[in-house]
């Protein structure tokens, strides 16, 4: 079942009251969560609703609490967990229900090691087990959605909030009328508005979906650019630390370096980075409490604890954050969201960069406005005509599923075909081509299926290996898997040479 209601519609509670049915009868219960930071928060509203807290289940528990919720599960004396994807595979004795929140967030796809999408997992062992399932999501993915359309999945609409809040009012701020200062990126038409809101003792959040300061930095008299020596992308530079960072590999430099004639660099700092937008927001408003909200200044449990608490009580007039901000969390007193560059997603070869778009701006629109009113959406934007910006802007949610199956289908991709993605790599960049040309010269026909490639990946070195890339397209109707896993093992593959298969891939690069 796909539980599809607007952010603030009350879908927590509706399947909190369908635990309680399931707890109530004697079975285990397991809620599912895409990010480990979403458990703090969800985890308070378990112990109002249920009395007491669920087991948590993720990698940050320690091995003598997993010991203990192991022995505890299969012993039927824990019964309510809550957990990340890894949790699918505890030992459960009578699992009646598995709630699966934010069921879009690509978090739910482990992407090494063993790769696998503990979403698609999770409806299989339901299908398996004759268990129930819930998909919850305000902004599902099309494939699910598509999975109500025709009849394989109930489907639930939840399209008013919860009590009397309202939905905000998303506004375009076109760039290329309103552009920003030179070396800024905030357009100073919607400042006044910013300083009466926060007048008004509310709260205003800035959202920029990249870390650090500057995506990359070079040298204007020599022309040296930082470059991961491991990876080809540029090095990230964070103010904060000083440091240059590859986000790939964790790679770190100075930013010291002598110039062709022996004296410094002279670094210029060239793209966005959400410490960039933290710094412009200081110089907005310097009597203003300003906190920046980012995967590198979310250390612990007890740092996290103290910045909610924080941001939930007041004490914080504006947040500055990345995409970790849009996922699920409640803020009482936030009542406007500056989307700092809503062009940024759609760039890329990403299939599915509309649908990401959508959802990200969608659930990020959904923190402002849950307990006051008239609260708004600024969305930054150079091309306000952009088709899937004007169905956020509308609150028409259909209508973005609608265009979006329409021109999947027009193109014949998933839902309407699947995707197998063969990534080859090595530290050698000639033995990977050869192998994967070799690989498609053997891999045998299959009727209505489609190879494409090799192609040097979108990020063609990472870690130190160079990377190419093949993919299969077939049928809806075919399952394939088997078949490739037999012919698999009859190739030959080098020591020097890695080979990952990826079946329904997320992620392109």
């Amino acid at each position: 079942m796909l539980l599809h209601g607007i952010t603030g519609s009350g879908k927590t509670l509706i399947y909190f009251k369908k635990i309680q049915n399931f707890l109530e009868k004697g079975y285990q219960v397991l809620v599912l969560l895409p990010e480990i930071a979403l458990t703090n928060q969800i985890k308070e509203r378990f112990k109002e609703y249920f009395g007491n807290y669920p087991a948590l289940w993720h990698s940050e528990i320690s091995e003598k609490d997993k010991r203990l919720i192991w022995h505890g599960i299969a012993s039927h004396k824990i019964n309510l967990v809550l957990g990340a994807r890894s949790s699918l595979f505890l030992p459960f004795k009578r699992l009646g229900l598995i709630i699966i929140d934010e069921e879009h967030d690509q978090s739910y796809k482990q992407e090494d090691q063993i790769i696998y999408n503990a979403r698609d997992m999770a409806v299989l062992m339901a299908s398996i087990k004759k268990i129930s399932v819930i998909l919850v999501s305000a902004t599902p993915s099309i494939e699910t959605y598509y999975n109500t359309v025709n009849k394989k999945f109930f489907y639930i609409s939840l399209d008013k909030r919860y009590g009397d809040a309202q939905l905000p009012e998303i506004k375009f701020v076109d760039l290329k009328k309103n552009s920003p200062l030179k070396s800024k990126f905030i357009s100073p038409s919607i400042i006044p508005e910013l300083k009466s809101i926060l007048d008004k003792g509310n709260q205003i959040l800035f959202f920029l979906n990249r870390r650090g300061y500057s995506t990359f930095v070079i040298c204007s008299k020599c022309g040296y650019r930082f470059n991961c020596p491991h990876c080809s992308v540029s090095l990230i530079y964070h103010k904060e630390t000083n440091k240059l960072i590859c986000h790939y590999c964790d790679h770190e430099a100075s930013l010291e370096r002598k110039c062709k004639n022996e004296n410094n660099c002279k670094f210029f700092f060239y793209g966005l980075g959400v410490e960039k937008i933290f710094e412009e927001v200081k110089e907005i408003f310097p009597d203003k409490k300003i906190e920046l909200f980012s995967s590198d200044f979310i250390h612990n449990d007890d740092n996290t604890k103290k910045i909610f608490e924080n941001i939930h009580n007041g004490k914080i007039n504006i947040i500055v954050g990345t995409q970790l901000i849009s996922k699920g969390f409640h803020f009482p007193k936030l009542n406007c969201i500056v989307i700092v560059n809503s062009d940024m997603n759609f760039l890329g070869n990403d299939i599915r960069s509309s649908e990401k778009t959508y959802q990200l701006m969608n659930q990020l629109s959904g923190r402002a406005g849950r307990e006051v009113k008239n609260s708004t959406v600024y969305l930054q934007t150079y091309e306000p005509e952009n088709q899937t910006l004007k169905s956020i802007c509308d609150h028409n949610i259909l209508a973005f599923y609608e265009n979006e199956i329409a021109f999947r289908e027009k193109s014949n991709l998933p839902p309407f075909t699947k995707l197998i993605a063969f990534i080859v790599s090595g530290k050698n960049r000639f033995d990977v081509d050869e192998f994967a040309r070799i690989l498609k010269n053997q891999i045998p026909k299959m009727k209505d299926a489609l190879l494409l490639g090799p192609v040097s990946a979108s990020i063609s070195l990472i870690k130190g290996k160079y990377r190419s890339r093949l993919l299969l397209k077939y049928p809806q109707e075919a399952f394939p898997q088997k078949f490739l896993k037999n012919w698999l093992k009859t190739i030959k593959i080098n020591k020097n040479i890695s080979l990952t298969v990826d079946v329904d891939p997320i992620n392109f690069k």
